[in-house]
């Protein structure tokens, strides 16, 4: 079964360097900001000087959560609640998993992984975040 973000690299079809979209405040400084999404199913190599979203955490979380439920909904319901206080931390997760799938539908990525620097330069399908920071590099250095 194929993610719904990966029809590029599923297919092999190769890396493609492409503009999201008009420059964020971030393009304007000097370091530029990273951020890779990606997926359990597309691991990446190579550490990331940016941040990682990882779109698979929202299920990865609701699994943990839910493991061993009652069968009855409202026992089930109570179980969660106290779930949640024991770990209060599962709530700031899933905030911050949610964020990241928001922001990668706002910038309209479509294939994992994805590698993106000041959310206007992707590449898609390239798993070496290495080899593809240096394809955008690459690519600015040509078009200003």
């Amino acid at each position: 079964m194929r993610c719904s973000f990966c029809s590029v690299c599923c297919l092999g079809l190769g890396v493609v360097v492409t503009m999201l979209g008009a420059p964020s405040p971030a393009s304007e400084a000097n370091a530029p900001h990273l951020i890779v999404f990606t997926d359990r199913a597309h691991p990446i190599v190579g550490a990331s000087p940016g941040q990682v979203v990882w779109l698979d955490d929202i299920e990865r979380i609701e699994s943990q959560l839910s493991t061993g439920l009652p069968q009855d909904a409202s026992a089930a319901a109570a179980e969660v609640q106290r779930r949640l206080q024991r770990q209060p931390g599962i709530q700031l997760q899933f905030a911050s998993a949610y964020e990241g799938a928001v922001k990668a539908w706002h910038l309209g990525v479509a294939k994992l992984p994805a590698v993106v620097v000041d959310d206007r330069f992707v590449v898609y399908g390239d798993p070496d975040i290495g080899h593809a920071i240096a394809r955008i590099a690459a690519y600015r250095s040509t078009h200003p």
